[in-house]
């Protein structure tokens, strides 16, 4: 019998096929309805069918942002496949371990885990017509969490409903067997639950980002399957129809792009999304959305590269590609989301940003943050700021000047059709009026304009985060996904008494130049936290920043996310100032 525990760690392994995420999902449902919070990844083997599935919960009354450590509970569906998560998975070795009763448990670590049972969950799932084990496993693990049964019950019947009542009432016996199975054995580890539950949201990182490409307006979507991006298409096909708006799966990831820039330049707020191979197809078209000066939004949820890589796993190597894809001087806009809320809320900013400055917006995700669910607070969606597209209002003046800035202020748009907005349209460089022109001094002062009219992101504040102490003089820098690791790192650390900060980067170009040197004036040692071999994010601040003598990368390859300990441990290595 555990004390009960402000927060929890658990991991699921089975084969494809087997439930892993549905107990996974039964769970986090649970504990949304419970008034807990919770964040769930979820891992699969790169076949194309079946292989093996993970997914790792994390459960307590605060707030997370990263996977745990270590987990306390781990329980396999089967353990086929269960060694090739290895790399993935650490257990609390006064944790338990569950497996059927039939099976041994593969995995190595295993041995000095205190608490290893085996469950004859087989022979009584026999018992009951159309029962499964993972649903015998979810009622075994909500006894021993000391989950509330009604708000058990209440998410099976909401998860199986539209199966017919046969299949609920089916499920609902194999938990019931579950969870009396585990009382009988009187297993406890409970979770503290909050005295008042309120309500929250459940989402993914890819869903955020559906949610917030719809209250900023989006009018059209062409798009070309590739994990891990594939669910924001999939998620916009349920909303789009209703909403009279388009969505097309093009043939590939060039087509996307063009249809998209082709659906903005006729009006439409536009957007795909795609992860790194189709990102690099998009390069072309990206060059000609930057040409143009066509709002448009790429989503890039970043994979393990490169060429087909690792399609189901997390890395943070897309960052060069975003910054300078397309040939030429190509001044875009890089945002960098770092929490599912984040996903939400800086979708909205990038049409904003992309509609204002007329230019194509890039947000750099990741599989680590695309395919994780988190519970969230919900937020007022409508007191989110929304903006439209800046039209020419008087067009009796001839000719239209599309490609010209008046008084620093960007030229507003058309739209075809708008009698006396007529202009050229062309890849090739042009003149105000988007006439092909070739000459030096014409190619110069457009490259100027283009990049110039993106200086008002450089001073604009709230792109740049810092946590922990604000006296500290070493600090933990990254971007992305990687920012929930670092404020759990400085947190502890904090409470260890250790004197860190932590800074994360929300705008990646264009870079805010005074605005970071300013930030980090009083630093003395800095550790850039990324998921990249070739540490292109610890290159890219040497580019662009005034950095401190010490700057110490931590820098790896992706396919695991950053555990907090890994971080920890450089800190507390103390190098010389």
């Amino acid at each position: 019998m555990q004390t009960a525990t402000d927060e929890i760690g658990i991991g699921i392994v089975g084969s494809g096929g087997a439930g892993v995420m549905m107990l996974g999902n039964l769970l986090l449902g649970t504990a949304t309805r419970c008034g807990l919070y919770g964040l769930m990844t979820k891992q699969y083997g790169p076949q194309i069918r079946g292989g093996e599935s993970l997914c790792v919960l994390r459960l307590g009354i605060s707030p997370f942002e990263k996977q745990p450590d270590r987990v306390d509970i781990l329980a396999g569906l089967d353990w086929r496949n269960a060694s090739r998560f290895q790399e993935f998975l650490l257990v609390n070795p006064e944790g338990w371990v569950f497996c059927e009763q039939s099976e041994k448990p593969v995995m190595t670590g295993l041995a000095n885990v205190k608490h290893c049972v085996a469950v004859p969950w087989k022979a009584h799932i026999q018992a009951i017509e159309g029962g499964n084990p993972n649903i015998f496993l979810f009622g075994l693990l909500a006894s021993l969490l000391e989950l509330d049964s009604t708000a058990c019950h209440l998410t099976l019947e909401e998860r199986f409903r539209e199966k017919g009542t046969m299949v609920v009432d089916a499920n609902q016996k194999a938990f019931e067997v579950g969870w009396a199975w585990n009382d009988q054995h009187h297993m406890r580890w409970p979770l503290v639950k909050p005295t008042d539950p309120v309500s929250r949201w459940q989402l993914t990182g890819n869903q955020a980002i559906v949610l917030g490409s719809l209250v900023a307006g989006c009018d059209f979507f062409a798009g070309y399957p590739i994990t891990p991006a594939t669910d924001i298409m999939e998620e916009l096909s349920r909303y789009f129809p209703q909403q009279e708006k388009i969505m097309v799966q093009a043939e590939d990831e060039l087509a996307a792009i063009t249809m998209a820039i082709g659906a903005s330049f006729g009006g439409k707020k536009a957007m795909t999304a795609t992860s790194g191979p189709g990102f690099s197809l998009m390069a072309e078209g990206l060059g000609l959305a930057l040409m143009t000066e066509i709002p448009l939004v790429v989503i890039n949820v970043q994979r393990t590269g490169p060429s087909t890589g690792i399609a189901t796993t997390t890395e943070q190597a897309d960052l060069w590609a975003a910054l300078a894809s397309s040939h030429g001087d190509n001044p875009r806009v890089v945002l960098a989301p770092d929490s599912v809320l984040d996903c939400l809320t800086m979708t909205v900013k990038a049409f904003n940003i992309a509609e204002e400055f007329q230019v194509p917006v890039i947000l750099l995700s990741d599989q680590f943050l695309g395919a994780r669910s988190e519970i969230i607070e919900p937020i007022p969606l409508e007191q989110l700021p929304v903006c439209s597209r800046q039209l020419k209002g008087n067009l009796e003046s001839s000719p239209f000047y599309r490609f010209e800035s008046f008084n620093g202020a960007i030229a507003p748009m058309t739209i075809p059709g708008m009698p006396g907005g007529e202009f050229s349209v062309t890849g090739s460089e042009h003149d105000v009026q988007g006439r092909p022109d070739a000459s030096f001094q014409n190619h110069r002062s457009q490259s100027i304009r283009r990049l110039k009219k993106l200086d008002p992101l450089k001073t604009q504040k709230g792109w740049i985060e810092s946590c922990g102490a604000p006296d500290a003089t070493a600090a933990f820098i990254a971007w992305g996904s990687t920012g929930g690791v670092v404020r759990e790192a400085v947190n502890i650390a904090q409470s260890a008494g250790q004197s860190v900060r932590g800074v994360i980067l929300h705008l990646l170009f264009p870079p805010q130049v005074d605005l970071m040197n300013e930030c980090l004036a009083s630093m003395k040692v800095l550790y850039v936290v990324e998921l990249s071999s070739m540490k292109q994010f610890y290159h890219y601040l040497h580019a662009f920043y005034r950095l401190p003598n010490k700057v110490i990368p931590i820098a790896r390859a992706g396919g695991v996310p950053f555990r907090t300990e890994e971080l920890l441990s450089v800190f507390r290595a103390k190098p010389e100032l």
